[in-house]
């Protein structure tokens, strides 16, 4: 009779199931390898050997290699079932998630015949693969949909990446997120032009989500913080769907608390604080998927749609302080498309074609000024964002794979039918004293379209030399292109006034005051849009050896070339300069059964210069202004709005010229050109931001529990920063160039242990928590130019003063720790599930205590600021409070007929309304000159002052804002 021992007592002749010796994937193809050995009841590896690998796209069959190895590369991620039979021996069965971009290795131990060997279900023990990416985390959406993790619309990555080790929100070991590399499915998905995620993602739609910290492979590159990883599902040989429907209230959730520093102010001037009524605003949001064969075994594809339901609207009305407002309506709506189609050409070769879509409008929703009349709204704004991509992929032989991707991701806005409702040629027109906009709104329908095109030729190759060496290498191509210009009015004129007529009830032409010769009082603005284009390219090479020398020793060597090339016109704008980054570490697995695992590593990361950094340097938003002054052309409407245009609507041109009275088009007062005035430039000699980093880690796998441990050091370097030269274009008028300042950096210092384990087949718990502390003087932007470090000359103003190094503002939070559990339990045909979160944050840095101070006039003759905020770091740093929160899901899914489930889950936030003080005040904080000002004492004459004391009068660190409180969401559907 065949034993079956239980789990427990089995574990001894599971085969051990870990992620080991990987391979990660940029620009490339979604796909994951499982690897492993097989072993006899005697421990000696068996030849010959039957191993399927069952996926939802039929089942792979091999037999083991002399040395009793097996191989399944370039798996489509997802569940798969390996199945192992020898002769002589027990069958053993086991199902493992296999994660995009990583290689799951299993050493296959089978029992005497006549025993039944059980094998506890990986899913839900998913860990990042220690010799290649270091630290991170990894989550599959069966996992994320367990637990309460709040989104809506597109945010579902976000909130993901939020519980990563070491992650401030979106930013990556204090590097910000601008500076993260977003992949999905292989399509680089970075907004070149100020970093962040460039594409919207239907959340039913993601399949894995993995993020990457420390220690991450040669292929990935034009980051400096982390890589976060989304890999989208994809048909198979079952037809499968799913319904969403996210809902939520205002009137569900509790009501935000008043900020600490409104409370000061009720009490200083006695006015009661009162709540208005919370309106019944509430929002759907509709998602569908399904996917399934076309040709089983052959064609599949994969559709998903995501919208508003209803378009959100809100009705609202003109702010015009000339007679009754007009009630207007607010529309708003998004709608997301994702289609994919796989041709498993044979056992061998796949070609996967994928577009993704979305689409915005908004209609009346962008305010400029008070729009005094329903034609000077915004009128309809859209954009269209989203990407196409083609994949190849081919196992060329047994120890040879082939990996081509090409991607394109596009966005655009503006274009024809959008802009103001006043129309195309109606002039703009603009009250001084109240801010009305009359006539026509401001903005225009030029069409701005960016594209950045990847591509990638990637060869793995196993090669059998002193142990095992999984060697990749390839070319991958970067194309970023921006075009676009911009118009301040649909007209490309404005016309500004002061003053209406005495006792006016309308807006009419004639009720509206002109000046003559008056520039502060009256002009005419003729814009003339500059047409621009930004243009960057990064061609790179890369090598990466993931050597197994044996049992106990592994190693990961890898190299990185990078070419940068970027240009603008017309500016001229130009810089080239090349990066060699090595990414190395090496294992030592103690035991040498993959359970005990202590590693080093050092790694280089060369990050990108995104176009919005030198934004300031270009001209494409500021258009050639041509500005008239009011002369008039005499007789009855002389002086009134009625003698500005012509019957028709268009410029009277016999009213307008300049100071010295000559009127016409060819007359301005004053033009000004942004290309030829300009005084802001780029170095051409920039390098992009960049990041070395050290980790020394331990990990312990078992069956169902796994710890890691990891130390951390980042050192970041080569910040841009905007370098003021007095009188470098003339007297008084300072030369900015935006260059590497190399005085700027970061440090970060981490410890980083993260703990899964899972309890029988239902109740999974884990997390991580991490010490860290973040020190820089670079500026609140990293990477940008917006420190004011160099704003004043070498040696002007003490560097102390101006940037002091100390903890980084909002990045500094000293103790992290995310919590997480969940539990499934089976009734009948339904099934409950409980899924907590929990958050602990200590305080996190805001900022040093400060005031303004004056700079001395012999520097603002210079062309130098007249100001600046002087830090003063002797008297510390200000603090958040301590935060934790704990969050609750309660779900229940019933089956209907046949495969299809109904679902429910309520999703609580904040359960315990626990709402803390957030922002706090730090601005004029100091006594100085020996005065203590009331509110608004003024600022000191120079940087020199006493600085030992508080400004007792101040609001100073009072809570500007709070954490949320306490919000429910509720999501329902069907799904097959």
């Amino acid at each position: 009779m065949a034993v079956r021992p239980s789990i427990w007592n089995s574990r001894r002749l599971c085969a051990l199931i870990v992620a080991s010796s990987g391979i990660l994937w940029s620009q490339s193809n979604p796909v994951g390898n499982i690897t492993g050995t097989v072993k006899g009841p005697d421990g000696k590896l068996i030849a010959g050997a039957r191993v399927q690998a069952v996926t939802t796209r039929g089942a792979q069959e091999q037999k083991t290699n002399a040395q009793g190895e097996f191989s399944f590369r370039q798996l489509l991620p997802g569940r798969v079932q390996i199945k192992v039979s020898a002769p002589g021996t027990s069958g053993f069965d086991s199902t493992l998630v296999v994660v995009a971009n990583q290689t799951n290795r299993m050493d296959v131990k089978l029992g005497a015949l006549g025993v039944v060997v059980e094998v506890t279900d990986q899913a839900g023990m998913e860990a990042i693969d220690t010799t290649i990416a270091r630290t991170g985390l990894v989550m599959t959406m069966d996992r994320i949909e367990e637990l309460p993790i709040y989104y809506m619309g597109t945010n579902r990555l976000d909130a993901t990446t939020f519980r990563a080790p070491g992650s401030v929100m979106d930013t990556i070991h204090g590097t910000d997120s601008q500076h993260n590399a977003y992949v999905v499915d292989g399509v680089s998905a970075s907004d070149a032009n100020y970093g962040g995620k460039a594409v919207s993602l239907n959340n039913d739609f993601i399949d894995q989500v993995q993020i990457l910290t420390s220690g991450i492979s040669a292929k990935y590159g034009r980051f400096t913080g982390g890589v976060l990883n989304v890999t989208t599902k994809s048909g198979t040989n079952t037809w499968s769907g799913t319904s969403r429907f996210e809902i939520t209230n205002d009137k569900w959730n509790s009501m935000y608390r008043m900020p600490e520093v409104a409370y000061f102010y009720s009490n200083l001037y006695h006015f009661p604080i009162t709540w208005p009524p919370v309106q019944d605003k509430h929002s759907i949001t509709q998602s569908y998927t399904l996917l399934g064969p076309i040709i089983k075994d052959r064609l599949f594809f994969a559709l998903a749609y995501q919208t508003n339901s209803p378009e959100t609207r809100m009705v609202s009305q003109t702010t015009n302080s000339i007679g009754p407002k007009v009630p207007y309506t607010v529309v708003r709506d998004a709608y997301l498309l994702d289609a994919k189609v796989d041709w498993q050409i044979n056992g061998a070769q796949r070609l996967t074609a994928e577009l993704n879509e979305a689409n915005s409008r908004d209609e009346n929703g962008i305010s400029s000024g008070n729009s005094a009349t329903v034609a000077a709204l915004s009128g309809l704004t859209k954009s269209r964002k989203g990407y196409w991509s083609l994949g190849y992929v081919a196992q060329l032989s047994p120890s040879l794979a082939l990996d081509v991707k090409y991607n394109d991701a596009f966005s655009s806005s503006g274009g024809p039918g959008t802009g103001p409702t006043g129309g195309k040629n109606v002039v703009t027109w603009k009250e001084l004293e109240s801010s009305d906009v009359l006539d026509n709104g401001y903005g225009s329908d030029d069409k701005a379209e960016s594209h950045t095109r990847t591509g990638a030729a990637n060869l793995v190759w196993v090669v059998e030399a002193n142990g095992t060496h999984n060697v990749e290498g390839g070319f991958q191509f970067y194309h970023y292109n921006r075009t676009g210009a911009a118009s301040p009015t649909p007209s490309n004129y404005s016309i500004e006034f002061r003053g209406y007529a005495d006792g006016a009830t309308t807006y009419d032409l004639a009720n509206r005051i002109l000046t003559p010769l008056s520039a502060q009082d009256t002009v005419l603005q003729h814009y003339f849009p500059t047409h621009g284009e930004a243009d960057s390219k990064v061609n790179s090479l890369y090598i990466n050896d993931a050597w197994a020398l044996n049992a106990h020793w592994s190693f990961n060597l890898g190299f990185r070339f990078d070419q940068y090339k970027a240009s603008t016109s017309p500016e001229g704008i130009s810089y080239d300069f090349k990066a060699v980054t090595p990414r190395l570490s090496a294992s030592y697995d103690v035991t040498g059964d993959k359970k005990h695992v202590v590693s080093v590593g050092f790694a280089e990361y060369s990050g990108m210069i995104n176009q919005g950094n030198l934004a300031s340097a270009t001209v494409t938003s500021s258009p050639i202004t041509r500005q008239y002054v009011y002369v008039g052309t005499g007789g009855a409407r002389q002086g009134t709005g009625a003698d500005a245009l012509l019957a028709d609507g268009s410029i009277n041109w016999n009213a307008w010229g300049n100071r010295q009275g000559q009127t016409g088009i060819d007359h301005p007062n004053y033009v000004s050109d942004p290309l030829t005035d300009r005084n802001i430039f780029v170095d051409p000699d920039i390098k992009a931001p960049r990041t070395r980093e050290v980790t020394l880690g331990y990990t312990w796998t078992g069956t169902t529990r796994s710890f890691s441990a990891t130390l951390i050091r980042r050192w970041n370097d080569q910040f841009l920063d905007d370098f003021w030269i007095g009188n470098g274009m003339a007297p008084g008028k300072a030369r900015i160039v935006i260059k590497n300042d190399p005085n700027a950096r970061q440090d970060y210092y981490g410890l980083e242990m993260t703990y899964r384990q899972r309890i029988g087949d239902a109740f999974t718990v884990g997390g991580n928590a991490t010490w860290s502390r973040t020190f820089e003087n670079a500026g609140v932007n990293l990477g940008g130019a917006a420190s004011q470090a160099n704003d004043f000359g070498a040696g002007n103003i003490p560097s102390g003063q101006l940037n002091p190094m100390g903890p980084a503002p909002g990045l500094d939070v000293p103790l992290m720790v995310n919590a997480d559990a969940s539990y499934r339990h089976t009734f009948g045909s339904g099934t409950l599930n409980v899924g907590l979160v929990g958050t602990y944050k200590s305080g996190a840095a805001v900022a040093f205590r400060s005031a303004m101070a004056n700079v001395p006039a012999s520097l603002m003759d210079q062309g130098y600021a007249s100001a600046y905020t002087r830090y003063f770091p002797e008297l510390g740093v200000v603090r958040q409070p301590e935060v934790w929160t704990m969050d609750l899901q309660t779900g229940y899914d019933q089956a209907l007929a046949g495969k299809v489930r109904f679902y429910v889950r309520v999703n609580i936030i904040n359960v315990f309304n626990r709402v803390r003080p957030m922002t706090r005040d730090t601005s004029g904080t100091v006594v100085y000159q020996g005065q203590v000002g009331q509110l608004y004492p003024p600022p000191p004459v120079d940087g020199t002052t006493p600085s030992n004391q508080f400004n007792p009068s101040r609001t100073y660190g009072l809570g500007q804002g709070n954490m949320f409180p306490r919000m429910v969401q509720l999501i329902t559907g069907l799904k097959f």
